[in-house]
């Protein structure tokens, strides 16, 4: 009876992994953003924050020197949120961003210029010259 036993164990042991169907994931959406500006020309060195459920990338654009405002990044299928910040423009964040399986997703960020009221006490208030 042990014969048969190890017989069998030697057996299923001898078997090819690639015999036995494995949970295979869908690949990943291609995706490409562009940072831009209310003309649409390009903002480098924009922050972009991307997050998911189970993932979180802090890319930044151009980082490579290559495409100037463009990030590149394979994404897994799902939902995301994306958080865009460049020096002297309004934060951007674009939520509930669906990718699918095996996609190429293009997608431009367009930013405002920051105004005044965005500011938060950077600059100081103009004040007349006082007189002596």
């Amino acid at each position: 009876m042990k014969r048969l036993i190890f017989g069998a164990l030697a057996l299923a042991l001898s078997i090819p992994a690639a015999a036995f169907p494995r949970a295979t994931q869908p690949p990943p959406a291609k995706f490409k953003g562009v940072v831009v500006d209310a003309y649409f020309a390009v903002v480098p060195r924009a922050s972009v924050l991307i997050e998911s459920a189970n993932h979180k990338w802090q890319l930044e654009t151009d980082a490579d020197g290559m495409n100037i405002g463009e990030i590149n990044v394979e994404l897994p299928v799902g939902t995301y949120r994306f958080t865009v910040e460049a020096p002297g423009f309004k934060k951007l964040v674009v939520e509930d961003f669906r990718v699918a399986a095996g996609a190429k997703v293009a997608y431009q960020f367009r930013l405002e210029v920051r105004d005044c009221d965005d500011c938060d006490g950077l600059y100081a208030p103009v004040r007349p010259p006082s007189a002596r």
